[in-house]
């Protein structure tokens, strides 16, 4: 059994330096600290992941152990930071899966930040140099989790992704041919942090996948990595037309919304995604036979309003993505364009929610005493007051 001490099942034999800081090498309760997690890649029975332990300096050895006899030590000191987490993974030799070779340290603290958003990275442990890996938000055409794919040894930084239900799928290239492994869904949290590995068994070459926690310190920090049996997104309609309105999907010819009446919410239809790397058009007829037309990329799991407005002979339409925001509403999405008080502005959601890539379009009032018959009907949808915590 390979072993790294201080871990049920393994031993990590860490040696730490007699000179350093007192209060590094003897911690007082709720001083500084510094956390070490190791991971064993290699199938030899011994699991996966075991506890956290500390390290007892800012800097020490680090000796792997099997049966009695040292497999690893590094060859000098390994400088660690205070107040951190470290990922100690065991790595099988490169086509040897059932061997091991030698160890990836890792920091797993995220990147400050003041944003209450989720911070996942991903970790490639498959030894095989010629498999190239690519995590993407939503579906396998969405926006990268990392800035290139991620190969054999190497940990990606962190990427801030939106908390809550949250969406990836992964891709393999292996000689200039890219296929999809899976589309998988798992529920995020504000603040946390999440390690994404990819790893192999001796007996298959499958890839296989390790979702972790990186703040939770317990034994027990996966978390559920599900794959996605349904890849669809739920939208519905926002007439705030001065007529009926008709809304179809043209690409499948799907109906959203059939003759829904002026100031009505219409029910919520579910439409299919990740079928094409084509944007999801949609068209909206109105009443007096004009049509307007909008698109964008629809998420899975996502929930989308599709807004219908009309003004001067000129139909309008606006797909915006209903975003779960616990401390704040955003929602003065007005397309009102007759008032000289009242401007256009695009905003790009991956900007302002980091990881969103929709787009919408967004009006807003110059001056909050101009008021018009469109903005009551508007706020009669809308008005905060009608809303808790969250936007369903």
């Amino acid at each position: 059994m390979r072993v790294l001490s201080f871990f049920v099942g393994a031993v990590l034999l860490l040696s730490g330096c007699a000179s350093e800081d007192p209060n590094i090498v003897n911690p007082q309760p709720g001083s500084r600290r510094i956390v070490l997690r190791r991971f064993n890649m290699i199938p030899d029975g011994a699991g996966r992941k075991s506890d956290t332990v500390r390290s007892p300096g800012d800097s020490s050895f680090i000796e792997i152990v099997k049966a009695g006899a040292t497999e690893f030590k590094s060859l000098q000191r390994v400088r660690f930071v205070q107040n951190a987490v470290y990922d100690v993974f065991t790595l099988a030799a490169v086509d040897m899966p059932s061997v091991f070779d030698t160890v990836l340290i890792t920091n797993a603290n995220a990147a400050l930040t003041t944003v209450p958003v989720a911070q996942v990275r991903v970790v490639q442990l498959v030894p095989d140099t010629s498999r190239f890996f690519d995590v993407r938000i939503g579906c396998a055409n969405g926006l990268p989790l990392t800035s290139a794919p991620v190969v054999f040894g190497q940990a990606s930084l962190y990427s801030q992704v939106y908390p809550g239900l949250a969406v990836f799928s992964i891709t393999e290239t292996t000689k200039g041919v890219t296929n999809v492994i899976g589309t998988y869904e798992t529920v995020l949290g504000e603040r946390k942090v999440y390690s994404i590995i990819l790893y192999r068994d001796a007996s298959s070459e499958d890839v296989l996948i390790l979702f972790i926690e990186e703040s939770d310190l317990s034994p027990q920090a996966e978390r559920a990595f599900i794959p996605v049996q349904k890849r669809t997104a739920d939208v519905r309609v926002v007439n705030l037309a001065s007529t009926n309105v008709d809304v179809a999907l043209k690409n499948s010819g799907q109906i959203i919304a059939k003759g829904l009446a002026t100031s009505t919410v219409g029910a919520i239809e579910t439409a299919p995604t990740c079928e094409s790397e084509l944007a999801d058009v949609f068209e909206s007829t109105y009443g007096s036979g004009i049509t307007a037309v909008d698109s964008t990329s629809l998420t899975v799991r996502g929930k989308f309003s599709v807004i219908t407005t009309d003004s001067g002979g000129t139909g309008r339409l606006v797909i915006a993505p209903t975003i779960i925001i616990k401390t704040m509403i955003l929602l003065f999405m007005m397309t009102e364009l007759r008032s000289a008080h009242f401007f256009s502005k695009k905003i790009n959601l991956h900007k302002c929610f980091n990881r969103f890539s929709m787009e919408c379009s967004f009006v807003f009032s110059t001056d909050p005493a101009v008021r018009s018959p469109f903005l009551y009907r508007l706020d009669s949808f809308f008005h905060p007051d009608h809303f808790s915590t969250e936007i369903v």
